[in-house]
């Protein structure tokens, strides 16, 4: 039988994978463009690679995670009972966004005001929804 949860996990997973694997082919190429290892966990950060603003990038600073978060939560809803998908999706997104925030950090140190542009402009990770965020002097 066919449910509502059958077809937005369904949607979730494809919608959740085509991003993940979009996101992938944007950074390797980008990476392999500079010579830098399309490996990284954050090519954007190595010396020499452009910051990518296209793409997935101009939908969200975070296209990979909500790819995966989209992947996870569809998943979860195809086979696991909601209380845990839920349970289980708010730990990995919780610890994937203290990395992301860390990694923006790093993204400022290397490109400087061209990423705070960036920022200023490009939602965290739901595209559309601009959060508030806190800004600093200096890097």
């Amino acid at each position: 039988m066919v449910t509502l949860k059958l077809i937005l996990g369904a949607l979730l997973v494809g919608l959740g994978g085509a991003l993940f694997v979009w996101t992938q082919i944007a950074r390797g190429a980008a990476a392999r463009g500079s010579g830098a290892s399309p490996t990284e966990a954050e090519p954007a950060v190595q010396e020499g690679v452009p910051l990518q603003l296209t793409g997935p990038y101009g939908l969200c600073r975070h296209p990979m995670l909500l790819g995966a978060l989209c992947l996870l939560a569809g998943m979860g809803l195809l086979k696991a009972p909601p209380p845990g998908t839920v349970a289980l999706l708010a730990a990995i997104a919780g610890a994937a966004i203290l990395l992301s925030v860390l990694e923006e950090r790093a993204l400022i140190r290397r490109h400087g005001d061209t990423y705070r542009r960036y920022r200023s402009t490009v939602a965290f990770l739901i595209p559309g929804v601009r959060l508030p965020h806190r800004t600093r002097a200096g890097p």
